[in-house]
């Protein structure tokens, strides 16, 4: 993420490019994969307010290191392109695109949690969406995906089970008894 992607004022964030490694170029700033890739996020004010704090912090400590800080990165081709990203090495350089998540095992190792890969979070972001009845286009949409199909493979287990619990809703608005069950 870059500064340039956030529009503090309305509260959207725009994926319009991605980090990316390869034995030959090394980490570069690249397009992402897909058009549907591509795609603009209304976030909600708390997490508006955290990320403006860390732009502060940024700013102060790319201030504090002066003319160490990297002011131009390698784009894909190695053309150059201004830096302005969020999240860097020390001195302004990409992180490798796996730096997010060994931080986050290491996180979880000192907090005595269970490890699941950054990816997972991606998972709980969308399983969660869905159980709050957030539409599948929608969902589909928030995560890039190209198709609706995609996500609804993905996360057919997800949708089946807040389909259920809809329909559950739906017994007790309308007060039906319920159901004796042999055994029970």
């Amino acid at each position: 993420m870059e500064h340039k992607d956030f529009d503090f004022e309305r509260g959207i964030v725009t994926v319009n490019w991605q980090s990316k490694y390869d034995v030959n170029e090394g980490i570069y700033t690249d397009s992402p994969k897909t058009k549907k890739s591509f795609r603009s996020i209304k976030l909600p004010p708390e997490i508006i307010e955290i990320v403006q704090r860390y732009k502060r912090r940024q700013a102060e400590y790319i201030a504090s290191v002066g003319d160490k800080w990297v002011t131009q990165i390698k784009g894909y081709g190695g053309k150059l392109v201004d830096n302005d990203r969020l999240f860097t090495q020390n001195f302004g350089l990409p992180m490798h695109p796996n730096t997010p998540n060994t931080y986050f095992e290491r996180l979880c190792q000192r907090k005595g949690m269970n490890y699941h890969s950054v990816h997972s979070l991606r998972r709980f972001n969308a399983s969660t969406q869905i159980f709050a009845g957030v539409d599948i286009r929608t969902v589909s949409s928030n995560l890039g995906h190209s198709l609706v199909s995609t996500t609804m493979n993905l996360y057919a287990k997800e949708i089946a089970q807040a389909q259920a619990a809809s329909m559950q809703a739906i017994v007790g608005v309308i007060g039906l008894p319920p159901v004796k069950r042999h055994g029970n």
